[in-house]
């Protein structure tokens, strides 16, 4: 990892004497302006600095080379581990720090996965995940600002997934991943980093009260009461290990997209909630644009698809179809899929369910 530097612009400034003498017969008068610029000592310097593993994160034996900064400039970082079973991840924060005098901004961004000898470019593995992002989980991008004297703080998370037994390696893997950036001195281009929570979050946060400010709605930012997980597998050990949790799509702090996910015959089928109705003074109203005219009823866009998810993972006949509903379950084990915008799965000891209000939240 690997900080470059941009050849510095040559910066001169004159020392100016400016003179005019103004003459007429024998009276003159001299105005004289006399001026002096000091030069200030600039410096360039982008350095990695303070690095700190997660909580959780693979330890001891599993961890050949900890994460740590390997060269005197300060600009590469290396760490070597062992994943050996599903669930198993590494994850550290790192500051990107501008020690300088200059702003600089990110020029290229490169994020690469090797083959094992480091220079054959290879396809992530499907059991796998590998980010790195700042650590709010905003993505890195061209132009972004590093002001001189401030830290952007980015986090790598490298994680073997919860996959089926036929996605698990044959045998033993070698994988290298190189990220890289390129930071040169700041321009008009230059955009400031705007944080914010990016990505996908799990929660089976249990609320009895409806209308609870704990809930999480759809186009409103989580509340802080509320635990949000970074994995489906973290999610599901906090509610009792239940096959069943709510996933949701954030950008910027706002929740975009809610659904309500459950787990049968080793495979993840997700319904997608929708927020069809508004608040309108004490009530609830159908929004507008999803107001059926003919039989004044609300109808989502997702229904259809939501359906076909419960039909394969279900048997036709453990399923009741109708116009506005598929309900689909199973020994105990229940679904539900509303044409107004609302999923829900559950079982005897507990539910997840994304209103069509866009509230969503598990219960037990």
């Amino acid at each position: 990892m690997i900080l470059k530097k941009k050849r510095m612009r040559a910066m001169a400034f004159l020392l100016l004497l400016l003179s005019i003498t103004v003459g007429y017969a024998l009276l003159s008068q001299q105005l004289d302006i006399n001026g002096t610029s000091k030069i200030k000592k600039t410096t360039w310097s982008i350095i990695w600095n303070n690095i700190n593993v997660a909580d959780g994160s693979v330890s001891g034996d599993a961890v050949i080379q900890a994460a740590e900064i390997t060269n005197a400039a300060k600009t590469q970082v290396e760490y070597s581990i062992n994943l050996s079973k599903p669930r198993e991840f590494y994850e550290f924060t790192i500051d990107a720090k501008n020690e300088g005098t200059i702003d600089g901004m990110v020029n290229v961004v490169s994020n690469k996965t090797y083959e094992s000898n480091g220079t054959t470019e290879k396809a992530l593995p499907e059991y796998l995940t590998y980010s790195v992002t700042y650590s709010d989980g905003k993505a890195i991008a061209k132009n972004q600002l590093l002001k001189a004297g401030t830290t952007e703080k980015y986090k790598v998370r490298v994680e073997f997934k919860d996959v089926t037994a036929d996605q698990l390696p044959s045998s033993d893997e070698t994988i290298k991943f190189k990220f890289s950036i390129e930071y040169v001195q700041a321009d008009e281009n230059g955009q400031e980093v705007v944080h914010g929570l990016t990505g996908t979050r799990y929660t089976t946060n249990t609320y009895y009260t409806y209308g609870d400010e704990s809930f999480l709605w759809i186009g409103e930012k989580p509340g802080d009461s509320v635990t949000l997980y970074e994995t489906s597998s973290e999610a599901k050990a906090a509610f009792g290990n239940r096959p069943f949790y709510l996933k949701h799509i954030i950008e910027s702090d706002i929740i975009k997209e809610s659904y309500a996910c459950f787990e049968k015959n080793d495979k993840t089928y997700c319904l997608k909630g929708q927020q069809t109705k508004e608040k309108v003074g004490d009530s609830w109203q159908c929004k507008s644009e999803f107001l059926d005219n003919e039989t004044n009823k609300c109808i989502g866009t997702y229904f259809e698809s939501n359906k076909a998810i419960l039909l394969e993972a279900f048997d036709s006949s453990e399923c009741s179809i109708t116009s506005t509903y598929c309900s689909c379950s199973v020994t105990g084990f229940y679904t539900y899929a509303d044409v107004n915008g609302r999923v829900t799965v559950d079982e005897m000891a507990g539910e997840c369910i994304v209103e069509d209000n866009g509230a969503a939240y598990c219960d037990e």
